[in-house]
């Protein structure tokens, strides 16, 4: 088990050990390439590496203007590139055993952006991309999955940076932390490229899912008719000529359905917090 914290690690692993599980901690900055591949090392020299779960989650909550670039970087540091890291550190030992599960934990926050939460958002849509590319690349004995929480019971809002100068908490529903270690066992054992935590969180995602499918569906078919219809000026006509028939208001009511059903309740939620939440000093994330 990796993390910076070795006083969390070690109260982690005494648990782990009083349950008779065997365990070993390795202190490692994640964000830190050269410390993952140690991280691997340490992993081998205590077994094969069947299963890697990469996860972790920093965010910087505040207007876009008022959240210093430094936060915004870490964050898609942490939130990208550190899964980044882990598989560039691991894919090549599931390549030389020719089996191994790779488990990216990202967030439902790659359906829904996040208001004030601009870094966070973008880290997640790009996990998810990152995740596709790594799917498309390796052998069917190497297997990249994906995990998708909602928002869980964990103190993850309150180590946040915070720069709206407000308390923050999660919007309901919150889930037990042990739904997501229960849905990374199951990907280990049964493993599907998709797996998403939470009743709402599932409705969303398949609802998102569907509208993108649908209006991809469509604007291709209106794409193949324009290319048809000018041939010799194909590229120049294809934005005009989908725009004109039915792209427009596609697109416009995929982005309005993900809107409302996907980020309305960050959106109303947040504003709340703005208006009434407990007056605090901005700070930025906790160690």
């Amino acid at each position: 088990m990796p993390a910076r914290n070795a006083a969390a690690l070690q109260a982690v692993a005494k648990t782990c050990r009083e349950l008779g599980a065997d365990v070993l901690i390795v202190p490692t900055d994640v964000t830190d390439a050269d410390q993952v591949r140690a991280l691997v090392e340490a992993g081998l020299s205590f077994g094969v590496i069947a299963v890697w779960v990469s996860k972790v989650g920093v965010g910087a909550v505040g207007k876009f203007q008022d959240t210093p670039i430094e936060a915004h970087e870490q964050v898609i540091r942490a939130n990208l590139i550190r899964h980044m890291n882990d598989a560039h550190a691991v894919l090549p030992i599931f390549t030389k055993q020719d089996q191994g599960i790779f488990i990216n934990i990202i967030s439902h926050g790659r359906f829904a952006a996040a208001p004030y939460a601009t870094a966070y958002s973008a880290s997640k849509v790009g996990l998810k991309g990152f995740s596709e590319a790594l799917r498309g690349q390796y052998h069917p004995n190497i297997l990249i999955r994906d995990i998708y929480p909602a928002f869980i019971d964990a103190p993850g809002v309150s180590h946040v940076a915070n720069y709206t100068g407000r308390e923050l908490s999660a919007p309901p529903p919150v889930y037990d932390a042990r739904k997501v270690a229960d849905a990374v066992v199951g990907v280990s054992r049964d493993p599907k490229a998709t797996t998403t935590v939470g009743a709402t969180d599932t409705l969303r995602t398949f609802l998102c899912s569907e509208l993108e499918r649908t209006v991809h569906e469509l604007v291709h078919d209106d794409l193949v008719q324009a290319s048809r219809f000018n041939t010799r000026h194909r590229w120049q006509s294809l934005y005009s000529f989908v725009a004109a028939r039915r792209g427009r208001w596609r697109i416009a009511i995929w982005q309005t359905a993900r809107g409302a059903g996907c980020g309305g309740c960050h959106r109303s939620h947040i504003s709340r917090s703005l208006r009434h939440g407990k007056q605090i000093q901005p700070h930025e994330a906790s160690q």
